[in-house]
This record gives structure tokens, C-alpha cells and sequence, in this order.
């Protein structure tokens, strides 16, 4: 059978190719989704499908000879591709939700068969039997409150789970003869969003919340969330490097940290090293990242991805989701610079160390694929966490330069803690916004180093090139 996938490059639909890939008998032959138009369907969504190109166009459904397609899309785009489904003649398969009933009315006029459309509120096993069961139970109650519970990157509330439940028990008590449940007895609303959708048509509250690694779907409970875990954020300590003995003309720094030579600081996590699981687990989570972002990343993602339980997850990372964000955010800049550390550790003069640290950072972070999408997508996500980073960062760079400037020597008057901290914070200033500067241009790092950075804090003007 000939598959595609509408909204290939969501989490949801990634998670689609990637099964339909790896299942006999099924062939994934167009992934639609214009927001990555041009993308290869493997490097996006991990299907093993490398010459599979992402379609921004309905028009590939047909060339591609799709016999169903599968919709994980917006619901305004999914409307419009079950629309152009239904023409072509494709059979669907929804998991989109937040249609009305009117949407499904039309649905059903369009798709009288064949082709078929099938519009499934959830696909998981646990969702659909908890469906079932709150319908079996509906009759014998007087009354039932669905309350979601979801991850925050969750778009709409209530979700398409919590209304087709309502749905479910509503008819069933219908048909049972037991009618509407009794109208809500609530009579001051202190809150507005205390009653999310209040009582209407089916005569039961949905109250829908969104929690940091909240599980998906609703649950037909008395009672509210489960508390959130205060976060336990990891406490950064420096760690020192460093480098046998070279020749006199080639010594590095000496002196500021017990008299050892060349002490390079970067920031790293406090105590032993790294947990295997912990380790896997930010791997995993920085995979996921890589995949959705940070917004739709979720603890249930990072779980199935590296491979373990959602308790386990929980037990590295008890602050959840917002700590577990946080910790990959923390791993990912210590990765970053300690590579910084090992292209600058060996330098021998300020001048060159701030000259390669400058142009290798604003190098890797240009190449650096998954930060300059998140940056693109989701600054209002990563920007709060590199604010808390950063400062960690100067402080590293700072302590990192001291032994350097005391080997140079200050101008009159100038305390070098800081100017190692004025320095750090023009360093981190230039490989994020280099302005007028092209710092790909060896001869214009050394000019910016040596004529505007170093200016002033040095005991002698350094020359503006090097010699």
C-alpha cells in the first residue's frame, strides 16, 4: 500500500513516516509539508527513505500514486487536504483535531465511500479504551468531569480526546435513556478558565491544563494535577585543563591558580562524571530537540527516544520537563565549549588566544544546525536559558584570560579581573552580532582584537596585525 503524509515534518507526523517506513508492505511515497519543502524525508524525520524528497504541494498525493494518506496537520490545513483527498479519490486517515460537528458532517457527505475517511481523536491503545470505558460507565453516574492534563506545547484546548470522550458518554447516556447528565451545579466562577468548557450540549465540564511533561489525552478523574516538582538545576563548578611543558618561547600563561601553567577554565556539571542514563537521556532529549524544537519536545519524547521509561526520566530530572530543557541547554553549551577549549588551550599569547576563540566560536556557531533553527523558531524558548548560561560562560571565559593578561600586563590603572570580565563579555558580544566585522577573515579578527579590544587594556597597544 502507497502511503503519504500530510504534515510530515510535525513530531506526529514524523513519528507516522517513520512507521510506515519500517513496516512491510508499506511504502511511504510523499510527505507533504511546505514549511520544509525541499528537505530530505530522512535528514527530517528519520524515516530510512533517502531519496524521499518533502512536498510543499497536495498536487504530490496524486503524482506519487498514494493510495492513503495520513493527516497530522493544523486544522485548517487538514481540512483543506481532506478536501483535496476526497476529490482524488485518496483514502484518509486523521489524527488533526479540533473539528466541529459540522466538519465531521461534511466529512462524512464527501467521504461516502469509497475513498473512506477515517478521523481518529488518538491512536493510543490506553486513549481509546479509556474512551470506551468512561462510555460504559456514563449511564451509571450522575454526573463525570473530564480533566486534561497535556504537555505545554500543546496548541488547543480542550484537546480532540477530552471532546470525543464528552461525545461518547453524552450519546451513551442518550441511548441508554438516562438522558443529559444533570446541569452543573457551579454558581460563582471565581476563575475564568476554572471551567475551560462549561456545560453545553453534553452537560459535562472539560477543564483542560498543560504541565511540563504532562501526559496526553484525558482522563475522566476526580481531582486536579499532580503537583509539579521543584526544579533542580545543575550547579556549575570550573575544571581546570592542562598542558605538559614546552619550550621558554612557546610557555603559556603561568601563575593565578596555584602556580600551575596555563589554567584553562570552562564550565561544567558539579560532582562525578555523568550518569550513563542521565548521559543517554540528554542525548536523547537533545536528538528530540533537534528533530521538533524546544516547544514540542516533551518527557514522553525524550523517553522513547533514549529508550527508557517516563519514570526513569523523572527520577534523573524531578523538575520534569522545564529541568529537563534546562540540563540539555546547560550540556549542549559545555559540549560547545570545551571544543572551544581544545582549539584554544594551547595558544601562547592574549592576542592569539582571543583571535581563534573568536573565529572558531563564531564559525561553530553559524554551523551549528539545531541552534540557528531554534533561534529562528523558538528565541522566546532558548533565549532564557543561554541568559543563565551566558553568565556562567563570562564568568568561565573571564577566569580563562586572567593568567593571559597578567603575562601581558595591564595598562596603569586597569584591574584585571576586570578587564578579564570586559573582555569576556565583548568576546561573547562579537561571535553572536559581529556587526560591520567579517570574522571569517583571519586579518579582521586580529584587527578587531588587537585595535578595539585589547586597546586601552593592555600595558602597550598591541600592533594591529599580527607579526
Amino acid at each position: 500500500m502507497r502511503i503519504g503524509v500530510v504534515g510530515a515534518g510535525g513530531k506526529m507526523g514524523a513519528e507516522v513516516c517513520r512507521t510506515v517506513a519500517a513496516r512491510d508492505g508499506l511504502d511511504l511515497v510523499a510527505a507533504i509539508d511546505p514549511a520544509h519543502a525541499g528537505r530530505g524525508v530522512e535528514a527530517l524525520t528519520g524515516a530510512p527513505v533517502p531519496d524521499l524528497v518533502v512536498s510543499g504541494g497536495l498536487a504530490a498525493l496524486v503524482d506519487a500514486g498514494v493510495d492513503v494518506a495520513v493527516d497530522f496537520s493544523r486544522l485548517e490545513a487538514s481540512r483543506e487536504a481532506l478536501g483535496f483527498c476526497a476529490d482524488a479519490g485518496i483514502h484518509a486517515v486523521v489524527g488533526t483535531t479540533g473539528f466541529s460537528e459540522d466538519d465531521v458532517t461534511e466529512l462524512r457527505r464527501r467521504f461516502a465511500g469509497p475513498p473512506n475517511c477515517v478521523v481518529a481523536a488518538n491512536f493510543a491503545i490506553g486513549a481509546v479504551l479509556m474512551m470506551r470505558f468512561a462510555e460504559l460507565a456514563a449511564p451509571w453516574f450522575d454526573g463525570a468531569e473530564i480533566i486534561e492534563l497535556h504537555h505545554d506545547g500543546k496548541l488547543d484546548a480542550p484537546s480532540g480526546t477530552a471532546r470525543a470522550t464528552a461525545e461518547r458518554m453524552a450519546t451513551a447516556r442518550r441511548e441508554s435513556g438516562t438522558g443529559d447528565f444533570p446541569p452543573d451545579r457551579t454558581v460563582t466562577t471565581v476563575l475564568d478558565a476554572a471551567r475551560r468548557a462549561g456545560p453545553g450540549r453534553h452537560q459535562d465540564p472539560l477543564r483542560a491544563a498543560a504541565r511540563p511533561g504532562g501526559p496526553p489525552g484525558g482522563d475522566p478523574r476526580r481531582g486536579g494535577p499532580e503537583p509539579d516538582h521543584p526544579s533542580r538545576l545543575l550547579r556549575p563548578v570550573l575544571v581546570h585543563g592542562r598542558r605538559g611543558a614546552g619550550g621558554a618561547e612557546h610557555q603559556r600563561p603561568s601563575g593565578g591558580h596555584g602556580g600551575a601553567r596555563a589554567a584553562a577554565r570552562i564550565v561544567t556539571p558539579t560532582g562525578p562524571p555523568v550518569p550513563e542514563t542521565r548521559q543517554r537521556i540528554l542525548e536523547a532529549t537533545y536528538t528530540c530537540v533537534a528533530r521538533w524544537g524546544l516547544a514540542k519536545t516533551t518527557v514522553e519524547d525524550a523517553a522513547r527516544e533514549a529508550k527508557v521509561s517516563r519514570a526513569t526520566v523523572y527520577r534523573a530530572f524531578p523538575g520534569g520537563r522545564d529541568e529537563l530543557i534546562t540540563a540539555v541547554v546547560s550540556w549542549a553549551t559545555v559540549e560547545f565549549f570545551a571544543r572551544l577549549y581544545e582549539e584554544v588551550h594551547d595558544a601562547v599569547s592574549l592576542e592569539e588566544v582571543m583571535e581563534r576563540g573568536i573565529a572558531f566560536a563564531h564559525r561553530s556557531i553559524l554551523e551549528h544546525d539545531v541552534l540557528q533553527r531554534v533561534m529562528q523558531t523558538e528565541p522566546e524558548t532558548l533565549l532564557p536559558a543561554l541568559t543563565v548560561e551566558s553568565n556562567r560562560i563570562r564568568q568561565g571565559i573571564a577566569e580563562f584570560l586572567v593568567p593571559y593578561l597578567r603575562q601581558r600586563g595591564v595598562a596603569e590603572g586597569v584591574d584585571t579581573g576586570e578587564a578579564a570580565d570586559f573582555l569576556a563579555r565583548m568576546v561573547l558580544s562579537y561571535i553572536s552580532a559581529p556587526g560591520r566585522w567579517d570574522l571569517d577573515d583571519p586579518v579582521q579578527v586580529a584587527q578587531l582584537v588587537r585595535a578595539e579590544l585589547l586597546a586601552g587594556v593592555v600595558a602597550a597597544a598591541p600592533s594591529a596585525l599580527p607579526p
